[in-house]
């Protein structure tokens, strides 16, 4: 009798803790699946976020070869602009390649497009729109002023102070200088005189 005792309270102990364990197991691999789930799920979207971005930049690109017909070295010089000014500044590579596509729409060259990027991105972050719509009024200033991609720099700090400055923005700016840059150039007019012009007609409403 104590024998049986004593091995029914040892079957008793052994199911206890046989229950305990299983369910500890059970709550392991719930904790297991959970965690799966929040570090495969971020990684996926992650994954698939990236691959999305890098077909962007590669369309963009694309057309970025079609309109300026560069090939070899210089197709590659304009591809590792783009990637690096994706690395060091505010604006993706994709909206770089974008950029580039501009100038290459207003007959810009490998080397005009390499010196005028820096400044239009600056241009694009001081007036707070899209690197592509900054490098199309930069476009269509310098070649209506007859200026060349090296005046880049200088044509966006001159149009960053005057719409800082006055009653208007980049884009009613551009828009002036599309008109005005042509027949102030044949006038003989320097751009800063004509900017700063149109600037203090922008704060007389005009």
């Amino acid at each position: 009798k104590q024998f049986a005792a004593a091995a029914e309270k040892s079957s008793a102990k052994l199911e206890k803790s046989g229950r305990a364990m299983q369910n500890a197991g059970n709550q392991m691999r719930s904790t297991g699946m959970a965690m799966t789930a929040s570090i495969t799920a971020p990684i996926v979207a992650f994954a698939a976020k990236s691959a999305l971005s890098f077909a962007d930049f590669e369309s963009g690109m694309n057309r970025v070869r079609a309109v300026t017909g560069a090939t070899g070295s210089d197709f590659e010089k304009l591809e590792g602009q783009a990637q690096d000014l994706g690395r060091t500044t505010k604006f993706t590579a994709t909206e770089s390649a974008e950029a580039m596509g501009f100038f290459g729409l207003a007959g810009f060259k490998t080397n005009e497009i390499l010196a005028a990027m820096p400044g239009t991105l600056n241009l694009a972050a001081a007036g707070v729109m899209e690197v592509g719509q900054a490098a199309d009024i930069v476009s269509k200033t310098l070649r209506g002023y007859g200026m060349g991609a090296k005046e880049t720099a200088r044509v966006s700090d001159v149009m960053a102070k005057a719409f800082t400055m006055a009653n208007t923005d980049l884009t009613q700016l551009g828009h002036a200088m599309r008109y005005a840059g042509p027949v102030a150039k044949s006038a003989g007019l320097e751009f800063a005189n004509t900017t700063a012009a149109l600037a203090l007609m922008a704060d007389a409403g005009f």
